[in-house]
């Protein structure tokens, strides 16, 4: 009898001892899971405005085909810094953050934050040439002369983008970025990269 019970002691035993095992393993995986997000989320997103960052997009357009990439540069964004300060400015790429992720609900794209005052919008969907040139036209109408208020200072700063477009080219951010300095150089609000562009005039 003493012996049953020392036994049935035993089998409970090591059955709560598992059961143990199983949520100690349970946790430790959750915690795995917890830090490789973290992880990714610094890897990946952009700190001050939440969009994801430039090696998000790097590894987003690798070996896809019929890539539509837009580069977005605040125009003169040095002169707003210097004329409303550093803080402020840091707002102003906020609210163009904002923006940008009210475009990615509507005409499905991703929006990046590249460094500084660079953005940029993707698509890697083969989307219709028609839908592009309506993106474009909405992105050329929301961001002529925009009003951004900024609570701090109580006031409305006026700003505005210029935009490199490259549609379904094999080196879509290098060509974005190549027409984004023919728009800047011809002071349009956006250029559409084409073959016809002299590369070793812009690089």
């Amino acid at each position: 009898m003493l012996l049953l019970a020392t036994t049935f002691s035993t089998v409970v035993f090591i059955i709560l001892y598992i059961r143990q095992l199983k949520n100690e393993k349970n946790i430790c995986n959750k915690f795995i899971d917890n830090v490789k997000k973290e992880v990714e989320e610094r890897l990946y997103k952009d700190e001050l405005t939440g969009l994801k960052n430039r090696k998000s997009l790097e590894d987003s357009i690798k070996s896809k085909d019929s890539i539509v990439a837009i580069l977005l540069d605040v125009d003169a964004f040095e002169d707003l810094n210097e004329l409303y300060g550093f803080i402020n400015a840091e707002e102003v790429l906020k609210e163009i953050s904002n923006i940008l992720k009210e475009f990615e609900k509507t005409h499905n794209v991703v929006a990046y934050r590249l460094s500084g005052d660079i953005f940029a919008l993707t698509n890697i969907n083969n989307i219709p040439f028609e839908e592009i040139f309506v993106l474009i036209e909405d992105l050329n109408k929301t961001f002529l002369n925009h009003k951004i208020f900024v609570d701090k200072l109580n006031v409305d700063i006026i700003v505005s983008m210029t935009m490199g477009i490259s549609i379904f080219q094999e080196e879509p951010i290098l060509t974005a970025a190549m027409a984004l300095k023919k728009a800047k150089s011809l002071n349009q609000s956006y250029f559409v990269y084409n073959n016809e562009l002299d590369s070793k005039e812009l690089i």
